[in-house]
């Protein structure tokens, strides 16, 4: 894990001071898909950094391109990628970027995905223990995203082995997870008190009929169950309005306020609509 004072500073810069965080995500172009929402994603990210988002978890050319967008917030940086929604690539996670060169852009963490019973576990794995050792080394946060049989086996998302990953995770060197919710909060509450690492929620895909209350609810049960925030993209920034999203995420991780109240912060006039594209 990355000790020291610098070390802890960029935490805080990720974690905020009451060690809680809404990391809004902007890494998915990276390989599954084109979002029109952030075609030119200069005046969006600018947006949701002015309205308060803790940090962001986004790409190396992203932040090359836009630094001046992210503002004060906190910012990862991806450094592992591959795979593609092209058919017909290995689908293996190989590392892209090291370390030093997130440094040199202004990253203040980094994070790189752990797939345990995927076929490519050993890749994921040694990529994790990798890149915790360079942190170690330059006092950088590590953000490892867990998810059990990778992308290709939803099957395996299971309570059980999210707990075994989140702890793997931590055992390579993780300052801090990404999980999967379990659905309820007992089970997640399994995944929290048996990791040493403060744990975020993964926001998980947008379905056709979403609401803005569902990633609200998901987020207010797995801070019961022991989580320090969400890490979560699309459900903000393709919505008609990315920062009544953002403050409405920042009300409950951060002030405990009750879904309905955060709903309130999106639009007063009217508690719930659909999540659009």
């Amino acid at each position: 894990m990355s000790t020291g004072l610098f070390g802890k500073r960029r935490l805080r810069r990720i974690l905020g001071e009451d060690g809680r965080s809404l990391i809004v995500t902007m890494d998915q172009s990276l390989y599954t898909n084109v979002f029109p929402a952030i075609a030119d994603p200069t005046s969006v990210i600018a947006a949701m950094a002015h309205a308060g988002a803790d940090a962001f978890l986004t790409t190396f050319g992203m932040l090359q391109a836009f630094p001046e967008s992210f503002q004060s917030s906190g910012v990862l940086v991806r450094l592992d990628g591959g795979p593609t929604e092209i058919p017909g690539g290995p689908g293996r996670f190989d590392l892209l970027y090291s370390v030093e060169q997130a440094l040199a852009l202004g990253a203040d963490g980094v994070a790189v995905m752990f797939f345990p019973g995927f076929r490519y576990e050993d890749v994921t794995a040694r990529n994790v223990a990798t890149v915790a050792a360079d942190c170690a080394r330059w006092k950088v946060p590590l953000l490892v995203e867990v998810l059990p049989g990778g992308f290709e086996h939803p099957e395996l998302h299971t309570p059980t082995n999210i707990r075994l990953a989140a702890r793997i995770a931590a055992e390579l060197g993780a300052d801090l997870i990404k999980a999967p919710y379990t659905g309820d909060v007992q089970s997640f509450r399994e995944v929290t008190q048996n990791c040493y690492c403060p744990i975020v929620l993964l926001g998980g895909h947008i379905r056709p009929d979403a609401t803005e209350r569902e990633p609200l609810e998901r987020v207010k049960a797995g801070l019961e169950a022991g989580a320090v925030g969400i890490a979560i993209g699309p459900h903000i920034w393709t919505h008609a309005n990315p920062p009544g999203m953002v403050k409405a995420f920042l009300k409950v991780i951060h002030e405990n306020a009750s879904v309905d109240e955060a709903l309130e912060v999106i639009n007063p006039t009217r508690q719930q609509r659909d999540v659009t594209a």
